[in-house]
C-alpha cells in the first residue's frame, strides 16, 4: 500500500493541534492508537502482531504528542480548594481510550464518556469516563468464494482511536472531544483514493456533534 500509516498520524496530530489552538488549549496530550484486525493491516501498521494461530496476538500501535508544538503534556488545573497543580494528560488520554474501548465492546459506543456508568468504571480501575476519546472502525471489501460463487465480503481492517486530554478535563471536557473530532474527516479522506491494494474502504465513525456544546 502506497499510503504510509505514519503520514496519517502526522495529519491527525496537526489537525488536532490546529483545532486546539483555535479553542485556546495549549497544554495537554494527543494520543493516537491503531489496532489491526487482520494480517494485511498489521503489516501496514508495523508488523508486530501475529495472526497465524487460532487466537491472534494483536499489538496496539500508539503515538503521543503534546498539544502544542514543543509544549508540555502536563496541564495546570485548579483543585476544589483553589490550589493549582499539574495534571498528567499523557496518562489520562490513555484512560479515555480504555473507556472508549469498553463502550465499543459492550455497548457499540465509539466515544468515551458516553457508556453508562457502573461503580467499577473509575480512573483507579483504568478508565476515564470523560469526553475526549473516539474510535473510527475501518472496514474493507474483498472478493470471497462462498458455495462456489464469488461475492463481495466486508471485513474489518483496523481501528483508530484519537484521544485528547487537557486542563479542560476538569472544567469542560466536551472541548477535548471537539478537538479529537476533527480527526474523523482526516481519516475519512485518507482512506479515499486509488493508492490501496484492496477495494474501497469504509470508515465507521461516531457523531460527536450530538454531544458537543462548546464551539
Amino acid at each position: 500500500m502506497k499510503k504510509a500509516y505514519l503520514e496519517l498520524v502526522k495529519q491527525i496530530r496537526d489537525a488536532v493541534r490546529e483545532k486546539a489552538k483555535d479553542i485556546g488549549i495549549r497544554e495537554g496530550c494527543i494520543r493516537i492508537l491503531a489496532y489491526p484486525c487482520c494480517g494485511l493491516a498489521d503489516q501496514w501498521l508495523g508488523g508486530l502482531s501475529d495472526f497465524s494461530g487460532p487466537s491472534p496476538d494483536i499489538v496496539d500501535y500508539e503515538h503521543a504528542f503534546p498539544i502544542e508544538f514543543c509544549g508540555s503534556r502536563r496541564a495546570e488545573v485548579v483543585g476544589n480548594n483553589g490550589a493549582k497543580y499539574k495534571m498528567d494528560c499523557y496518562g489520562t488520554s490513555a484512560l479515555k481510550i480504555a473507556h472508549c474501548s469498553l463502550g465499543q465492546d459492550e455497548g457499540n459506543v465509539l466515544l468515551s464518556g458516553c457508556f453508562c456508568a457502573t461503580p467499577y468504571i473509575t480512573e483507579a480501575n483504568g478508565y476515564s469516563p470523560k469526553f475526549g476519546a473516539l474510535c473510527t472502525e475501518i472496514k474493507f471489501s474483498k472478493i470471497a468464494n462462498e458455495k462456489g460463487e464469488l461475492c463481495t465480503k466486508k471485513c474489518d481492517f483496523c481501528g483508530i482511536y484519537v484521544s485528547v486530554s487537557s486542563d479542560r478535563d476538569i472544567i469542560n471536557p466536551e472541548t477535548n472531544l471537539s478537538c479529537a473530532s476533527v480527526a474523523i474527516k482526516v481519516i475519512e479522506e485518507f482512506f479515499v483514493g486509488p493508492d490501496w491494494d484492496c477495494d474501497v474502504f469504509e470508515v465507521v465513525a461516531p457523531d460527536p456533534n450530538v454531544y458537543l456544546h462548546c464551539d
